[in-house]
Order: C-alpha cells, then structure tokens, then sequence
C-alpha cells in the first residue's frame, strides 16, 4: 500500500513538475489560423489584435477590443443607474469582425451615429468572433451584459453557416474545440463539446494543451473529426445540393434529415433563449438576418456552379435549391415567438446593381462597406420603431438574387473585358485594366486555374490578348468549357499580341436563356509554376466570346 501511495505521490509531482515548465516555456497554442483557444466558447480572436487590412482604397488599420471583438473595449464596472445615454448591443460572427470593413462603415458604428445625431449621444458595442455560432454569442452575452445593460440586443444571424455550426452534428474539423448549447432534453439548455475530458483537461493544463495540439495538428487524435461533404456536382443527380454547406437551402433536407432537424431546432431553442434572457434585463430584443452573397448577387460564381450541376447532375441548380428558404423559415419562427426580426435580403438585392458600389466583398462573401450602411439603416428604423421602409421583411425578400452581369455583345462579336465586368471573373485573374491601359482593357491570368462568363453564342470560342512585359515565354494555356467536349491550346511564344481560334463550340440545349446568356470557361496554365506572391504570370485576355467564321 506504501509504494503504491508514494507512486501515486511521485506521479502527482512529476505531473505538476512538467505543468509548472510547460507554464514557463510555452503559451497556450492557437486553435487555428488566428483564433485562440479559449475555455468558456472553445475559440475566439486575439484580445487586442491590431493589423493592416485593405478594402478598394487601400490599406487601413485593424484592431480588435482588448476582449478580442470589433468595437470599443467592453465596461469595466456596471452602467450607472441615471445614465440615459442609449446603449445597444451587436453580437454576431465574422460580418461583425468585418476584416475589410473600415471602422467608420461598420453598421455599428454607422447605427450609433445615427441614433447619436438625433438623440445627442449613443454608444454601440459588440460581440463578435470569426466563426461564431449564436451559442457562443449567448454565452459571451451572459459574461459582458451585466457590465453594459443594455437597452437593446441585434443579434446578427447567418444562415449560410450558424445553422450548419449551430449543432454537434454536423461538426467539421473546425469545431474540435467549438462550445455549442443544446437542449436536454428537458428544455434546458447546456453547453457540450465533442470531447468533454479533453475540454477539461485544455482548460486546467497547458502540458496538455500542448500536446493535444501538437498530436491534432499531426492528425493522431482528428481521425474521429466528420468531414462534411465537399463541392461536387455529381451530387445534384441524387437530388442534393451539391456541397453541404448549401443543404441550408433545402426545405426537404430541413424535415428529412435528423442532422438537419436538430440544426434548425437548436439555433431556434438559442434564439428563443436569447430573447428571453435580454428580456429579462428590461432590454429590446431584434434578429437581423443577414444573407449569403448568392442569396442577393448573380456572379460568376452562381453560374459556374449552376453549369456544373447541369453538366454533371442533369439538373439547373435552381431546381435543388430555395435560396430564399433560411429567411421564411427564420421569419416563421420569430413570428409564433413575437421576435422582432430584420431580413437585409430584400434590401440588399435592391440595393446592387451593376455599376453601383457592391454590397458583398468579392475576395470573401462577407458585406462590404455598402452592405454595412443597408444592416444600419434597418436596425436604425426599428430603434426608432419607424415604418420599415427598405422591406426588411418576407414580403420585401423580392423575386430572386439581382443579376451583376453585363449585357451580352452583339451577336457575332466578341466580349471586351474592360472596367464594369468584374462580375464576369470568378477564381485566378487580376484586376481588370482600366480602358487607357495599353495595349487595350483586359485582365491577366493569375492562378494555375482562372475562370471567367463568355456570351454564349454561335461559333468557335476566339481568345485575343498579349503578353505582359513580366511574362516568361513561351506561355501554354489549356482552354476548356467544363462538361463540354474539345478544348484548346494557346502556345504563345512571342510578346506580340494574339489572336487564337478554339476548336470548342456550345451544344443548342446551352442557348439562351440558360445562365443568363453565358457558360464558364476555364484557363490552366501548363507547365507553369507560381512565382512571387503566389502568382502567376500568365497571358492578359482583352477580347473573348464564340464567334462565326
């Protein structure tokens, strides 16, 4: 019995030996990329950061909270008893954090000006963190809300992802240490994680902070992780949208499948409680739901997806998908709740159109400044409970995503890429030269892979362009539409402009009107690495489009 006291006693001190160093050498390892571990939400960003970020001006800075959220530090004591300056509370993801957002375009910053402007002063706060699901809003609410007392809550929700991450299961690799709150059972709600020791252990030890990371990052203890199902066409045959991130937009899906169901019922039970605990401060309580860019925009991207499920699944991607499903089934619930509830998707598809300042940023899908002031002028008229004049509600969602595209030529000739068709580019160009630029407008192929929209029209596919000065030659391309058969190889192998003929032609079941007028049409760079920056130094396309003999 003694030796086994004294090797228990040896065990417990070589244990608090090795913690004690671990304390001193190491710091608690990130959770991944820039996100932290941390013990009451699993996650969340650096207290503190301050960085560059760069929006279509330039650079500006970036700085969090000392909290590690997108706004000013939280209260450090509670909200004095006469004070009536008003105080609202944002808490939401990353289309809080808003990376390429300047803070002066923020809707938080844009609704305390506007309350401040006709009441004299206001202050706006926030929650947020990249990732975040509404639980872990919650959570962080019950922490900072007795400090701030708020007089109204905006919980800003995204059914593009806190749905899917709203529940454990249909966790990915992302959520090893992601904190959810699910029901009981009973009707309460309590927190869980996929690994309830390991989060115990994570939140006493470093020693095993450090370990678990390294074993994770070498994949010994994420063989267990799910690994939601990835973008693939062939999926749509089957009657499923064609990545699992897009089930959100499947009504069927919502009520046949049990991952699904307890995805929405749970985001609902948190909302709901949610309501209820602001409730009980005395504060207001509003939802603003905030779309997904393809909810809202028609790009390059909706189209290259929708050709994709055509060519591999048989099937328009419309006829999988009900992009408006999220906000009715949203709506419905606030509605039998009494929730007051915002929907930005109407507002936002009026507010885009070609030409005028994009409401989504193209590098991320998050809102960009211009959405930020739509999300402010909502949550500005209801604080002042005035009549909703943008539609932010189902009746104002509206017919469908507004289309960015631009008109097609005239039939025979070629599209010129010049300044106004960015919405034509998806992955792997660069920016598009003005219409002085010399030799002409047009844009360079920048990735292994670069996709852009072509009219669809008559004729052989014809590429013009030249070569930038930084180009090594020859230059081989591979030009292909994805699903169609033919392709074509452009061998450039001097500095002189181009004109090359492909020998790919459309089948009559792509005619118009299918993809609003265009198909996708892939550039692969062959035998080409990238170079610096990542980037590659392909051919610049001025002209493209099927054109007659």
């Amino acid at each position: 019995m003694r030796k086994a006291i004294a090797l228990l006693v040896a065990i417990l001190v070589g244990l608090l030996v090795v913690e004690g160093v671990a304390r001193i050498a190491y710091r608690r390892p990130d959770y991944h990329q820039t996100m932290l571990v941390d013990p009451l939400v699993g996650f969340r960003m650096p207290r503190g950061l301050a960085m560059e970020s760069r929006d279509e001006s330039g650079p500006f800075p970036y700085r969090l909270s000392p909290e590690g959220f997108r706004g000013p530090p939280m209260p450090d004591t509670p909200r004095a008893a006469g004070d009536r300056t008003p105080r609202l509370l944002f808490v939401g993801d990353s289309f809080l954090n808003a990376f390429r957002v300047r803070d002066e375009q923020l809707m938080t910053t844009r609704t305390e000006r506007a309350i401040a402007a006709r009441e004299g002063s206001a202050n706006v706060f926030c929650i947020s963190g990249d990732g975040f699901n509404p639980a872990q809003g919650l959570i962080l609410f019950r922490e900072h809300a007795p400090d701030v007392r708020p007089d109204a809550v905006v919980l800003a929700v995204y059914p593009g992802n806190d749905i899917h991450d709203g529940t454990p299961e249909l966790h990915g690799p992302a959520d090893y240490t992601r904190v959810w709150l699910v029901d009981d059972g009973e009707g309460v709600l309590r927190t869980t994680t996929l690994f309830p020791w390991r989060t115990r252990a994570r939140r006493w030890s470093v020693a095993f902070s450090v370990l678990e990371h390294r074993l994770v990052g070498k994949g010994a203890w994420a063989r267990s992780l799910r690994e939601p199902a990835r973008y693939d066409p062939a999926r749509v045959a089957k009657g499923l949208p064609p990545s699992e991130d897009l089930e959100v937009y499947s009504p069927s899906l919502a009520e046949s499948s049990p991952r699904w169901r307890a995805a929405w019922s749970t985001t609902e039970a948190v909302i709901g409680r949610f309501r209820t605990e602001v409730e009980a401060m005395g504060a207001r309580f509003l939802v603003v739901v905030i779309p997904a860019w393809r909810q809202a925009v028609r790009t390059g991207q909706s189209v290259l997806h929708d050709h994709d499920a055509r060519t591999a699944g048989g099937r328009p991607l419309d006829s999988i998908l009900d992009l408006d499903f999220p906000e009715r089934r949203l709506a419905a619930f606030c509605a039998r709740e009494g929730i007051d509830v915002r929907l930005l998707l109407g507002p936002l598809r009026r507010a885009t159109a070609p030409g005028r300042p994009s409401c989504y940023v193209p590098e991320d899908g998050h809102l960009s400044g211009e959405g930020h002031r739509v999300a402010a002028e909502v949550v500005t008229a209801w604080w002042f409970e005035e009549p909703d004049r943008l539609g932010a509600d189902l009746a104002g969602v509206g017919p469908g995503p507004t289309s960015l595209l631009p008109p097609p030529p005239a039939p025979g000739e070629p599209e010129v890429l010049e300044p106004g068709d960015e919405a034509l580019l998806h992955d792997g160009w660069g920016p598009i030269r003005p219409a002085t630029a010399t030799p002409r407008p047009g844009t360079i192929v920048q990735q292994p892979r670069a996709f852009l929209l072509v009219p669809v029209d008559d004729g052989a596919l014809v590429v013009s362009g030249s070569v930038p000065r930084r180009a090594r030659l020859p230059i081989r391309v591979r030009v292909t539409v994805p699903g169609i058969p033919g392709e074509g190889i452009l061998t450039i192998e001097s500095r002189d402009a181009f004109r090359r003929r492909c020998p790919i032609t459309l089948p009559p079941r792509l005619r118009p009107p299918a993809y609003d007028g265009h198909v996708p049409v892939v550039f692969e760079c062959i035998d080409r690495e990238p170079g610096e920056w990542g980037l590659m130094w392909g051919p610049v396309v001025h002209t493209i489009g099927f054109v007659g003999k």
